[in-house]
């Protein structure tokens, strides 16, 4: 099972994005595919550290860009196709105490 949450990173133009990190690290071929790894030891701002190293998910429609919380629609689009299933159950009950969670799949 894997967690998909919210995060926001600085990118290499020091520009705040939106993006959906995925943990543990997928050991799911088909995961593995559209997760990169991403390190980054800048801080977001004085006081909020981000994490320094994070599985990050691609966009499946273009493999050279991160994933934005905007563009799901691409990432059900994908599961869908790989026959990966959102724990719909699960994600409702986990979201009441995390609102960065997006939800839970296998």
């Amino acid at each position: 099972m894997y967690k998909l949450e919210r995060e926001i990173i600085l990118d290499k133009y020091n520009e705040y994005i939106n993006v959906i990190s995925i943990s543990p690290s997928p050991k799911k071929r088909c995961l593995n595919r559209i997760t990169k790894k991403y390190t980054n030891n800048r801080k977001l701002s004085n006081n909020v550290n981000q994490n320094s190293c994070l599985e990050l998910l691609l966009d499946p429609t273009d493999m050279c860009e991160f994933l934005s919380p905007d563009n799901i629609e691409h990432l059900i689009a994908y599961f869908s196709r790989k026959n990966i299933t959102i724990d719909y159950q699960l994600t409702k009950l986990m979201q009441k105490s995390n609102y960065h969670l997006l939800f839970y799949i296998k």
